[in-house]
This record gives structure tokens, C-alpha cells and sequence, in this order.
């Protein structure tokens, strides 16, 4: 089991234990050694700004248009996706 911290709602964030899977004969395995939110995606979403849920992309119109409804729920996501780290092992190399 690993940690991970998640934005569990808009400017809210919490810790989340998630089950780790085993590596693939083509993963590694990384410990981060320090993470950063994104200062664009993350943060936006974080604050609750994130444009996604309000409004969706129109390829015919190739712009951005309001969505009829928004979405009430929001479900948690992880931050800290910009990582410094180091790799601990590698599968079948």
C-alpha cells in the first residue's frame, strides 16, 4: 500500500492509500524524492476553476461552450503529477 495525496475537494486535499500493482516487464519502479501540483491543470482544478466542468471542447465549432448541467460530484484526483525521483529497481531489463 502506498500514500498519496489527493485533492478531495476544491481547496481540500487529504491523504489517500492506494494498493500498489505489480511492475510490468516494461515498468520501473520511481521513489519520489519531491513532487510539485502543476501550476496549471492541478491548480485549476484544485481551486475548483477548472474549465472542463463548466464548459467542453466542440470540434465542429473548435471553441469551448457551457455544458446544459454541471457536474455536481467531484471525485478525488492526485496532485504532485511534476516529481523528482529516483529508481529503486527495474523489471526484466
Amino acid at each position: 500500500m502506498s500514500t498519496v495525496l489527493v485533492c478531495t475537494r476544491p481547496h481540500s486535499a487529504g491523504f489517500q492509500m492506494i494498493e500498489e500493482r505489480a511492475a510490468g516487464e516494461k515498468d520501473v519502479t520511481i521513489d519520489v524524492l519531491y513532487a510539485t501540483v502543476k501550476h496549471g491543470t492541478e491548480r485549476a482544478a484544485f481551486r475548483g476553476e477548472d474549465p472542463h466542468e463548466k464548459e467542453y471542447y466542440d470540434e465542429s465549432w473548435q471553441l469551448f461552450l457551457p455544458r446544459e448541467s454541471v457536474p455536481s460530484t467531484h471525485s478525488p484526483f492526485p496532485l504532485g503529477s511534476q516529481f523528482v525521483g529516483r529508481v529503486r529497481n527495474t523489471a526484466h531489463r
